[in-house]
């Protein structure tokens, strides 16, 4: 596959711009698959706008197709829910003028054959087409309809800023043959990676849903450590409703504080009923954003998110396929999510994620891949064979058929080709189990081998100076979890000097907020004194009571301790034990702190017991 770069100068900002109008004159996207590298560059609004020809936009998700529509004039939306009524009248009443199609992948091949031999007249601009391998491990039928409905159009562009891996572009029918376009910026903003690896990502999550509900905010500083801006609404994108739900039900909580999107299937609308909740919608450029928008992968690709103040975090769970992220293509495409140029927290995405441990794992999914393609190798010629009596044939066809409705391709990449009227391998089936493979097992190999993908992608970056300060307030969220955790980090910043005292103030009124006890626990008893005592909680409660009730404990003492009383070490030791235990303090008692710590004089003596043996005892003296 042979690449052509397409130089952007410098001052273009939009595909279509007035800067691009002059210094590219005459601009259009021709047949072939353009790599737009950047998200967000204005090539869907170019296309449904600035192309003078009839356009079918073919998008991926029903969100992201009404999202576009909401923004488009005069466009006819095409999905499950559109009659092939609507779609006629629409044709009827635009004879002899431009028209424009929003559709789904999954409703092309209808609107094809709606559109009849003017199909061929249309540009078609197939939108997000790196989807196709995640999608086609669910529904691989659809995503290869979709690449023979647009075979035949004699414009087409497949448009991505995040294209399949080479590896996997080069193996797809159709799309190997199509001349390669990238798009040569030579200005482009860089997205700062703010990268977290934590044990459970979803709990992280919850925290940092928490960490909002108590008004501890992510923050923005200038070079000179000055307060700029706080985030004041956040995204959230985790590829699970039933975890999302988790959070909602966990933190309360509720439509008026929280929109979810995720696709509008039966399960999703009742799952989100039962909380009392309905599947949101983006608010458009203007419109007010609520604190929490939590997404699931059908915001992934393509959406136009309007915020003024929102910071994005994105959560990987690489321990189930469908919740890991891929790097070079999903992440990519959520970094380019918010549009508002001046929303300070725009450049800034917080990525959190868990690590896998496993190079078997990883080997014994492409061995399972290979005997699969194998098995499915065999079934092919074997049901193909000549000599199969028309009755078998057709028993074949039919239980193929009924199979791959019930289990898809898990058992093998074996159909029924209706066109060609024989078996064949589904190999964007396959194409699509090695891609999973490689983004739930080769990216998430080791934390390391994480940022290694984040840095060979040319508009991410690994975080800065300018956006340090919300990756530490987000550590100290989903990190330090523990009240040792805290009370180490809270120690730990109270005696360090920094060049700018404010970030130093956010950073210690955050924790103070997760935990109201450590401030009175360092005025009381000091760094050193905590430290000695190992950051627990326990040990420094049973410090507290000991410093805040000693005068109680002198009271109890005095009821026990008399002037002229006299005993040894153990015995002295056993009445100071048993007023700790009176007062349910936690503390080994020392005969010694009778006198160091509750201020009794106590006198030495050498005694002999009634056998002649010498020992020591104490008496109290005034």
């Amino acid at each position: 596959m042979t690449k052509k770069k397409i130089l952007i100068p410098a001052g273009i900002t939009y595909i279509g711009d007035d800067v691009m109008q002059k210094k590219m004159p005459g601009f259009r996207f021709e047949t072939g698959i353009y790599n737009k590298v950047l998200t967000g560059c204005g090539a869907t609004t170019f296309a449904l706008k600035e192309d003078e020809m009839n356009v079918v936009l073919l998008v991926p998700r029903i969100t992201l197709l009404k999202n576009k529509a909401e923004q488009t004039e005069d466009c006819q939306m095409v999905y499950e829910e559109i009659s092939n009524q609507e779609i006629n009248e629409y044709l009827d009443s635009h004879q002899g003028r431009r028209k424009v199609f929003i559709s789904t992948y999954d409703s092309a091949g209808r609107l094809r054959r709606l559109l009849g031999d003017s199909w061929k007249g249309y540009h078609v601009y197939v939108d997000e087409f790196h989807v196709i391998l995640s999608d086609a491990s669910f529904k691989s039928y659809t995503e290869m309809a979709l690449i023979e409905t647009v075979r035949d159009a004699e414009w087409q562009t497949w448009l991505s800023a995040t294209p399949c891996l080479d590896e996997f572009i080069g193996r797809i029918p159709h799309l190997k043959d199509l001349p390669y376009y990238e798009l040569d910026w030579q200005e482009k903003e860089r997205i700062e990676i703010q990268n977290i690896s934590v044990k459970n990502p979803i709990n992280a999550l919850g925290q940092v849903v928490r960490m909002y509900l108590n008004g501890v905010f992510p923050t923005l500083t200038d070079d000179d450590g000055k307060l700029v801006d706080s985030s004041k609404t956040m995204n959230g994108f985790f590829s699970s409703v039933n975890g999302i739900l988790s959070i909602v039900k966990q933190y309360g909580l509720t439509p008026e504080n929280t929109d979810i999107i995720c696709s509008s299937n039966e399960a999703n609308v009742d799952a989100l009923r039962e909380l009392g909740f309905k599947i949101g919608s983006i608010p458009l450029k203007g419109e007010p954003r609520k604190m929490f928008t939590l997404c699931t992968s059908t915001a992934y690709q393509g959406m136009d998110f309007y915020g003024e103040d929102t910071t994005t975090f994105v959560i990987a769970d690489c321990k189930k396929q469908n919740t890991a992220v891929d790097i070079q293509t999903e992440l990519v495409q959520i970094c380019g999510r918010e549009r508002l140029k001046k929303n300070p927290f725009r450049k800034t995405v917080v990525f959190i994620h868990n690590d896998w441990n496993g190079e078997a794992d990883l080997q014994e999914r492409y061995h399972k891949i290979r005997e699969k393609r194998k098995v499915s190798q065999e079934l092919m010629e074997l049901f193909n064979r000549e000599e199969l009596s028309e009755a078998t044939h057709d028993c074949l066809v039919k239980m193929m058929k009924l199979q791959k409705k019930a289990a898809g391709d898990q058992l093998c990449y074996t159909f029924w080709d209706e066109a060609k009227g024989s078996f064949e391998l589904n190999e964007l089936s396959e194409i699509s189990d090695e891609y999973e493979a490689r983004v739930q097992f080769s990216i998430y190999h080791n934390g390391a081998f994480v940022l290694q993908n984040i840095g060979e992608q040319n508009v991410l970056s690994v975080k800065d100076k300018g956006s340090w300060l919300v990756s530490e307030q987000v550590k100290n969220i989903v990190l330090k979890t523990t009240f040792t955790e805290q009370m180490k980090e809270y120690c730990r910043l109270r005696q360090q000097t920094f060049a700018e005292n404010s970030i130093k103030d956010i950073l210690i009124y955050q924790l103070e907020r997760q935990n109201e006890a450590l401030r009175g626990y360092y005025d009381a008893l000091g760094p050193e004194r905590i430290k000695a005592l190992n950051y627990r909680e326990s040990e420094l409660q049973n410090e507290m009571k000991l410093k805040l009730g000693s005068a109680q404990i002198r009271v109890e003492l005095d009821k026990v301790v008399h002037l002229g009383d006299e005993h040894t070490n153990e015995e002295w030791k056993a009445i100071l034990q048993g007023v700790y235990d009176k007062l349910d303090i936690k503390k080994k008692a020392v005969a010694n702190h009778l006198g160091r710590d509750y201020g009794y004089k106590m006198i030495k003596h050498h005694r002999t017991d009634k056998n002649g043996k010498r020992y020591y005892s104490y008496e109290i003296a005034l």
